[in-house]
């Protein structure tokens, strides 16, 4: 059964523009998601950046050429410049739990 699944995933790859690199690239990343797996990682936010990845890309550009290069439209609005607060504290909360971690570790020791 997986080996239908490979040779599908093979074939829409190569078939969305008959290059041979797409099929590369899918094998790297199917090989990414073994390992995610293998370690118990979540797989769903890899599959979510190759298929978000070029969209934010596009608007990204398109949001800079409009602004003509400057970062601070991103800072301009209230939603996004709270969006972007909200980010950051997602990403640093870990950061800060992984610290504290260490440190009560360091103290008991």
């Amino acid at each position: 059964m997986h080996v239908f699944i490979a040779v599908f995933c093979v074939i829409g790859a190569f078939a969305i523009r008959n290059d041979m690199n797409d099929v590369y690239v899918m094998a790297a990343f199917g090989v990414v998601g073994f390992v995610f797996s293998r370690l118990s990682l979540p797989v769903t936010p890899l599959a979510f950046g190759l298929i978000l990845g070029p969209i934010l890309e596009e608007n990204l550009r398109r949001s800079l050429m409009i602004s003509r290069g400057s970062w601070s439209i991103f800072l301009e609005r209230p939603i996004s410049a709270a969006l972007i607060a909200v980010c950051a504290v997602l990403v640093a909360l870990p950061l800060l739990a992984a610290i504290r971690t260490r440190l009560r570790q360091r103290a008991d020791a």
